[in-house]
């Protein structure tokens, strides 16, 4: 279906939240995982996470790894809270780096497999009338690293239409929808 003016009415316009884990060129990661939540209206989730973590005095980032004994209540608040709301979508891949080739598939470039891969969740996470934005988990790369406008353009591209508005990175420190992310894909 081609998105128009006439039809705009049938066009969803969603928010996407995307971190990974694992490292993709770590050696001791066998693992590396990119995941995503999907909804057209961050604001509801994120002010309930806002409302839990000031009544109970949670300033952390929402991670797996610094989970504890301690955070545990605020943490399965925080999950019933997402699992409350409706219209959240989770999607993400979980790659076995021993089954990939990464000198033959990516040059042994870790951003272009972590393009590519990006790619792939994205392309199977939209729907046919949606067009996306995304925020992802900033991670640092060489200036010659375009990775906002490469899977933008190459998701567009392979999907013959305007598929994702934009992309931008952010760190997640300061985004509650990216960081809970981390809590549904661990591997």
């Amino acid at each position: 279906m081609a998105l128009n003016l006439k039809n705009y009415k049938k066009i969803r316009t969603p928010f996407v939240f995307l971190d990974e884990t694992g490292s993709i060129n770590s050696l001791t990661d066998r693992f590396f995982g990119l995941g995503m939540i999907k909804c057209m209206q961050p604001y509801y989730l994120d002010y309930k996470i806002r409302q839990l973590k000031q009544k109970h005095n949670f300033f952390d980032e929402i991670k797996w790894n610094t989970l504890s004994k301690s955070k545990i209540t605020i943490i399965k608040l925080i999950i019933d809270a997402i699992f409350e709301t409706p219209g959240i979508y989770f999607s993400s891949i979980i790659i076995n780096k021993d089954n990939v080739n990464f000198k033959k598939e990516f040059d042994n470039n870790p951003y272009k497999a972590y393009q590519e891969f990006s790619e792939k969740l994205l392309i199977k996470s939209i729907g046919k009338t949606e067009i996306l934005t995304v925020l992802a988990d900033y991670i640092t790369t060489p200036k010659s690293v375009k990775y906002e406008v490469s899977v933008k353009h190459m998701v567009n591209k392979q999907l013959n239409r305007l598929a994702i508005g934009g992309i931008h990175r952010v760190d997640s420190k300061g985004i509650n929808l990216i960081q809970i992310v981390d809590l549904f894909q661990r591997n």
